[in-house]
This record gives structure tokens, sequence and C-alpha cells, in this order.
């Protein structure tokens, strides 16, 4: 269980590596979080310091993808420890998106944030409770 756990949260975050290299597009970007996903109410802006943000932010993506990636193919240990990290994460998503509830900044994509951190957490928290 927790290699389909790892495997699914390491591909996934990859595919989220990409679309925030794709982001780095004013106009994908504000196609994608106002327009598609209805995460944000207003049209979205990169910003002065939003492309060195992106930037950041899909490179770290990437490499806790990749970790995640291996780390489904290394011993149960380590496993475990990498599976903490997500969970770890996973609720400091959860309560972010919980705040930004009563953000009139924020759309009703902010409920399917919600819903996807929500999942991944207890998948996470069931493959610790099963090792």
């Amino acid at each position: 269980m927790e290699k389909y756990f790892l495997l699914s949260v390491g591909y996934w975050n990859l595919m989220g590596s990409i679309v925030l290299y794709l982001m780095l597009n004013q106009a994908f970007a504000d196609k994608l979080m106002r327009e598609w996903t209805s995460i944000f109410a207003y049209p979205y802006d990169i910003g002065k310091y939003g492309s060195l943000w992106l930037l950041w932010a899909a490179t770290t993506n990437t490499f806790y993808s990749i970790i995640n990636i291996f780390a489904a193919h290394w011993d149960k240990e380590i496993q475990t420890t990498v599976i903490y990290g997500n969970v770890l994460i996973y609720r400091i998503f959860l309560i972010l998106s919980i705040s930004a509830i009563k953000n009139r900044n924020y759309d009703q994509g902010k409920y399917v944030n919600i819903i996807l951190f929500l999942f991944w957490l207890i998948w996470a928290v069931y493959c610790l409770i099963k090792i």
C-alpha cells in the first residue's frame, strides 16, 4: 500500500510541477487559476516577484515528487519517514486552504483544494496505520 501511495503522490506532484512551470506564462496562469479551476475570484497576476516564486515552487515540488517516487523502492523505515513528511506537508496545505475560506480573493475552487489535500492526508495516515 505504501508503495502505491508514494508513487501516486510522487507522480501527482510531478504533474503539478509541470503546471507550475507553465504558469510562468501570464495568460495561461490567469486562465488556470481564475477560469478553469475558479480558485481566484479576480484576474490572476503573477506580479513583480511571482515568476521567482513560481520557479522556486516548481523546483521544490519537483524535488518533493522525485523523493516520493524513489522512496517507493526504498526500505520500509525510509518509506515511513517520507510518509510522515507527506502528512506534515498535507496538514499544512489543508490548514492554509481552510483558512482561505473566508478570504474573498478566492472563489469556489478553494473547496476542491480542501478535498484534494484531505484525500492525500487521509491516504498517508492510513498507510502509517497499516505499517
